[in-house]
């Protein structure tokens, strides 16, 4: 099984959070069973100190003669390249998709992303998604006859472990007076400026 982070950037955002968590609690599940395997870029690899952890990884920027029955993508791909790669390297292949944003938001929109997105949908031997909500507004910006009949689609929703209870914490540097705090980047379709 390879676990896709290929499309990983050096960068601490809610993608990489989703990928990581995956990767820590899938790893030790599958690890017992199957030969795993993790796709990584080595500046994000260093980035997120994954060597330090017990995987075996492979470098996006080594020539890679391994096959695989099965790739994981922890999100939706948006390279033509990123669709070869997986061909070349599974038999079988699914994607994770958290939303459609990409495509719905017209300043996002590429037709690359497009093309992947629904040569994903068509081809990949499932998709999974954040929530059902998710796959629904994909199956309507796409269309209910986009989908590979074959593949399986199905929600697994976003889950983290319960913190322990350490009781209140001091939150420092929080503003006197009215303020908003958002969580998010800055993206033009999140409305920061207007916040």
């Amino acid at each position: 099984i390879l676990i896709d982070l290929s499309h990983l950037i050096a960068a601490y955002n809610g993608t990489a959070e989703y990928a990581l968590s995956l990767l820590h609690e899938l790893h030790p599940l599958l690890v017992e069973e199957f030969d795993v395997c993790v796709l990584v870029h080595p500046v994000v690899e260093k980035y997120f100190g994954l060597s330090n952890l017990s995987l075996r990884i492979l470098r996006t920027d080594s020539v890679i003669h391994a096959r695989f029955d099965l790739a994981f993508v922890p999100q939706q791909v948006f390279s033509p390249f990123h669709l070869q790669r997986l061909n070349r390297l599974a038999v079988k292949w699914v994607i994770n998709l958290q939303d459609v944003i990409a495509l719905r938001c017209g300043y996002l929109r590429t037709a690359d992303a497009d093309f992947c997105l629904r040569f994903a949908a068509k081809h990949a031997d499932g998709i999974l998604s954040v929530t059902s909500s998710s796959l629904e507004d994909l199956r309507s910006f796409l269309g209910s006859d986009s989908f590979n009949g074959n593949g399986m689609s199905t929600a697994i929703l976003h889950a983290y472990p319960e913190p322990a209870n350490e009781g209140p914490k001091e939150i420092k540097g929080v503003p006197e007076g009215d303020f908003i705090f958002l969580v998010g980047n800055h993206y033009v379709h999140k409305a920061v400026s207007e916040a």
